[in-house]
């Protein structure tokens, strides 16, 4: 009886502890999950990529002691930095760190951070900052590029019979953009007709959204708005079919130019 007893009490023990240990790794989970700092820039359609300039955020005042830094992106080390000592740049990073810039002149930040000074789509991605003094600390950064440097957008459409279609497309954007037709005019009505996306082509992204629109009179407006997720950053185009009759109108002038060109 007192053996049966003992072994309750040792099971009963035991699930105490695995409640404790599953309570643990739950709680432990939830406050260790890193905040990630979210970095959008944009390479726009006007002048040079200005750089980027990710910093890592410690304190660090007056601390005597030894101090390292390092950068990884996407869990691959990329930068490091030992207090006294100049930084170093891995391979896989070389050309694109600028190996000498100075965040500031304080000894203890002096070469914290790192700088890209002509950003591209490939540095998009996750990066960690490591900070190790008398312990370790991390800072997460999510760096979203988005290149509309090349960006060709164009909003159109075609009339025919009581159907009109809608055709939006964007070339050379990074990266993968979202394309929606819109009107403020609740009488028109829009069908989707189909959506294409090309792949991936020298870092650079094609769409195309085509849509059915009812119920289209002249002068109405209809706007395709550009967007890429996790961004702010938006572009438009509008149109009214009136400027579908003035480009009509403006062919067939131009095309009745060239016959009497042709005829004198």
């Amino acid at each position: 009886m007192c053996i049966q007893m003992n072994r309750i009490v040792l099971f009963l023990f035991c699930l105490n502890c695995l409640c404790s240990v599953k309570a643990f790794l739950v709680t432990g989970l939830s406050e260790v999950s890193p905040q990630v700092t979210q970095v959008t820039h944009v390479i726009s359609e006007d002048g040079e990529p200005e750089p980027i300039i990710l910093k890592c955020d410690y304190d660090a005042e007056n601390y005597q002691s030894s101090l390292l830094v390092k950068w990884l992106k996407d869990g691959k080390p990329i930068y490091q930095w030992i207090k006294g000592h100049e930084p170093s740049v891995f391979p896989s990073s070389k050309g694109l760190i600028d190996e000498k810039y100075e965040v500031s002149n304080d000894v203890n930040y002096k070469y914290s951070a790192i700088r890209f000074p002509e950003p591209t789509n490939n540095i998009s991605g996750d990066y960690s900052c490591m900070v190790t003094m008398n312990s370790t600390q991390t800072i997460h950064i999510h760096l979203q590029i988005v290149d509309v440097s090349q960006l060709n957008f164009k909003l159109d459409y075609e009339t025919s019979s009581n159907e009109t279609l809608v055709t939006c497309a964007v070339e050379n954007v990074y990266p993968k953009p979202s394309l929606l037709i819109t009107s403020e005019d609740d009488d028109i009505n829009f069908t989707k007709i189909w959506e294409k996306y090309d792949p991936e082509i020298n870092g650079y992204f094609n769409a195309t959204s085509v849509v059915s629109a009812s119920q289209f009179d002249t002068n109405d407006e209809i706007t395709c708005t550009l967007s890429f997720l996790g961004s702010e950053y938006n572009k438009t185009q509008t149109l009214t079919s009136s400027a579908a009759i003035i480009k009509s109108t403006a062919l067939i002038l131009t095309t009745v130019l060239v016959l009497l060109l042709n005829v004198y």
